[in-house]
């Protein structure tokens, strides 16, 4: 360290001193002509030419964040920041994970000039523009899970393993078309198009409690192995029989309006959790399908998933079960008359 000082220190002197030898040789030259009884130097060329200065050098990037340099980096553009995030930094002092959930984070002016962070939680943040994101190539899990992100076009061909994003105003996937996401998590969102989703790579795809009734778009996923539709919109299922899925489907339409299951005789299901009771029409195609799990729960805690082998004979028995009577409630006591009032 002592080295790379000394030399700092001495360029510094030697620029110094050429600022002051230049205009010193200058005023000596000057001053021999006219003692030489030469014509007097014109008013305008008695001035010596400004000397170029140096141009500034340029500022190393940071290299060596620490756990205080990143608390008080975020704090600067975020009055409201309370302090609790939590980071992974590695040995070369470089950020790979950042935790800021439920953090008061408005502004991620901070966050540029950190190529090697993987991993950054959001969630629980009053946040909605993400542009300072745009070009951190290194980035693989992103959860912005209820915020107020409506756009994330600065995301731009990035390729994600998890981009998790429920409970925010987004409505437009557009921007996934030049993306790759293992996992897209949609959750409780305005999404109704799905169709800007058709040739995007993604594996898992969770739609629980948004808007969406039409499924065009998903048949084109590549790669799709499980898509979740619980209690959306959703009465068609017949887009599904037109897609690949060389993995198996496994799909979640418990909690639909669907009734005609009969589309499903296409798609090569691994896993269905569904609502027996609305299915009208297609109930004898799922019985005969290969099907490795089947079950009417497997969300929010809940999970009643068994092998077909099991699943069937359990719902015929509890099908051909008379239904038990209600218990008769019990008739109100009435309450006793007042006593009279002493005379």
């Amino acid at each position: 360290m002592s080295g790379r000082i000394d030399a700092f220190h001495l360029m510094k002197f030697s620029r110094l001193a050429s600022l002051l030898v230049c205009p010193l040789f200058v005023a000596v030259t000057l001053c021999l002509v006219n003692c030489g009884g030469s014509d007097p130097v014109p008013e305008e060329a008695k001035e010596p030419a400004p000397v170029a200065q140096p141009a500034p050098e340029p500022q190393p990037a940071v290299t060596d964040w620490t756990d205080v340099k990143l608390h008080a980096t975020i704090r600067k553009v975020n009055p409201g920041y309370s302090g609790n995030g939590m980071f992974a930094i590695d040995p070369e002092g470089q950020p790979r994970q950042i935790v800021l959930s439920d953090c008061g984070i408005e502004s991620l002016a901070w966050i540029q000039g950190m190529p090697m962070l993987q991993i950054i939680d959001l969630q629980k943040n009053p946040l909605s523009d993400i542009s300072p994101l745009a070009g951190l190539k290194g980035l693989q899990n992103l959860y912005l899970e209820n915020t107020a992100v409506a756009d994330i076009s600065a995301l731009d061909g990035m390729s994600l393993d998890e981009l998790y994003l429920n409970a925010t105003p987004l409505k437009d996937l557009s921007p996934l078309k030049t993306m790759k996401v293992n996992k897209l998590n949609l959750v409780n969102t305005p999404v109704t198009d799905l169709t800007p989703l058709a040739g995007v790579p993604i594996q898992s795809l969770w739609l629980t409690d948004t808007p969406v009734k039409d499924i065009s778009g998903l048949e084109k996923i590549q790669g799709l192995v499980s898509v979740t539709l619980h209690r959306t919109l959703v009465e068609d299922l017949t887009p599904l029989t037109n897609g690949l899925y060389p993995e198996g489907l496994r799909l979640h339409i418990g909690g639909t309006p669907v009734t005609d299951v009969s589309p499903l005789a296409k798609v090569p299901l691994s896993r269905l959790v569904f609502s027996p009771e609305k299915i009208t029409k297609g109930m004898e195609v799922i019985r005969q399908l290969p099907i490795r799990e089947i079950g009417t729960e497997f969300e929010d805690g809940k999970n009643n998933l068994l092998p077909a082998s099991a699943f069937w004979p359990k719902y015929d028995a509890e099908k051909a079960a008379p239904a038990v009577p209600a218990e008769p409630k019990k008739a109100a006591t009435p309450a006793p008359a007042p006593a009279p009032a002493a005379e």
